[in-house]
């Protein structure tokens, strides 16, 4: 698995342990950061946590899934995806799952992002794709948006609109904030 690979499925599993409190004794940060090169290994906890989440998966039930462009002004549609399957070229040359790759709607969603606030407000990347998906999804059941970011990507206060969503979570590499409350 190469080093993104890594870091998503590092942030799926400390999503997924704090929404369901599998491992509420381990300290959540993300550890995948503190990687050892040199030992080729993660700290201690970050291994038993990677356990736990591998192990914990069988009885969560969940899987992955990669959005993929549906036009302008669209929400995304979300596709189901695994390590090793073929993508295609999206939009911009963005890889995406194949059209024939299950139409899926996810509880969780790690969304990309320029800067947030600790008000649950982010800045995307202008189209508004995830806002929209963010949306249309939490109006079918609850819906829990993380964005992933760096630390130094926090900022004051984001201008927002009435069509933003807000962030549930952020997870950096500093620290998980919860902006649920």
């Amino acid at each position: 698995m190469n080093r993104t690979g890594l870091l998503i499925a590092l942030s799926l599993a400390l999503v997924i342990g704090l929404l369901f409190g599998i491992y509420p004794e381990l300290d959540l940060k993300l550890a995948a950061l503190f990687y050892d090169p040199v030992a080729k290994t993660f700290p201690l906890k970050f291994n038993t946590l990677a356990a736990i989440a591998r192990d914990g998966a069988m009885w969560i039930s969940w899987g992955l899934a990669l959005p993929a462009i549906a036009g302008r002004g669209k929400a995304l549609i979300m596709r189901a995806w695994e390590f090793g399957a073929p993508l295609d070229r999206g939009q911009w040359g963005i890889r995406e799952p194949k059209p024939d790759a299950p139409e899926v709607e996810p509880d969780i969603l790690l969304v990309p992002l320029l800067a947030f606030d600790r008000a649950g407000h982010r800045l995307g990347y202008g189209a508004g794709y995830y806002d929209m998906t963010i949306h249309r999804l939490r109006g079918l059941k609850p819906v829990t948006a993380v964005g992933v970011a760096f630390a130094a990507q926090e900022v004051p206060k984001i201008p927002t609109t009435p069509r933003d969503e807000r962030l549930d979570l952020v997870l950096t590499e500093r620290e998980i904030i919860d902006l649920r409350a």
